[in-house]
């Protein structure tokens, strides 16, 4: 499971990894309108994000992940 370094994230709150169903609904409860999100994208999940998150009033930023 990969998850973003200490040094790129330190200070940071809300820091989500939907990796799961429980990530998911997790992630959900704390989608406010007007709040912006970043999304690094390796798949499925995080494209669908990208769909649901401006439904909900909020700027995305998507960051592709390549190998």
């Amino acid at each position: 499971m990969r998850e973003l370094p200490e040094a790129v994230t330190k200070g940071l709150r809300g820091i989500h990894y939907l990796r799961t169903l429980v990530g998911a609904d997790l992630f959900a409860l704390v989608l406010q309108m007007g709040k912006r999100v970043l999304i690094v994208n390796r798949g499925y999940i995080g494209l669908e994000d990208v769909v649901v998150c401006p439904s909900k009033g909020m700027d995305v930023i998507l960051v592709e992940v390549a190998e």
